[in-house]
């Protein structure tokens, strides 16, 4: 047969080559494609497993921390909770003078947004959850980064942020 790879061997096994499939002597990429944000294999294989993606994520989930992951959570919906209460309280209170009013639109400006950055924090760990119930988050970051869900996340986040 042809000598393909340096040391002889057969083609699945070469030394320096990243085999996308375990059984294929077809789709392999080099070493310095590994984990380049670039997806080289079919399904993206070479961007999973050994992937640095930082403290918080990994190429398996979108928030690898199950601490970050409640606390994201809980605190999205304490926010919610919490502003509620305090803009139902803003509303049905009745200013006595002018600047009192002005104080109460402000107030309830507030809690408005903060009450979307609530929403916004609890759909994070929803999607969190629902993307590690897919597989590796690695295979799906594409999809999801150009989902209309993380879109509208986005403009939910820049709407509440920016209020």
């Amino acid at each position: 047969g042809k000598k393909d790879c340096e040391n002889g061997a057969d083609e699945v096994g070469c030394p320096g080559r990243f085999y996308c499939s375990p059984n294929s002597s077809i789709d392999w990429v080099s070493p310095e494609q590994l984990c380049d944000h670039v997806k080289d294999c079919p399904h993206g294989q070479d961007e999973c497993g050994t992937c640095d993606m930082g403290p918080l994520s990994s190429s398996e989930f979108l928030i690898h921390n199950r601490i970050v992951l409640f606390s994201t959570g809980l605190a999205g919906l304490l926010m919610v909770v919490l502003n509620v209460i305090v803009g139902v309280e803003c509303y049905k209170s009745e200013p006595t003078y002018q600047p009192g009013i002005l104080d109460r639109i402000l107030r309830l400006q507030v809690v408005s947004y903060d009450c979307l950055m609530g929403v916004y924090n609890m759909m994070i760990a929803v999607a969190a959850l629902v993307l590690k119930s897919r597989g590796p988050y690695c295979l799906s970051d594409q999809s999801w980064r150009s989902s209309i869900y993380c879109s509208s996340l986005g403009v939910l986040f820049s709407v509440s942020s920016h209020g």
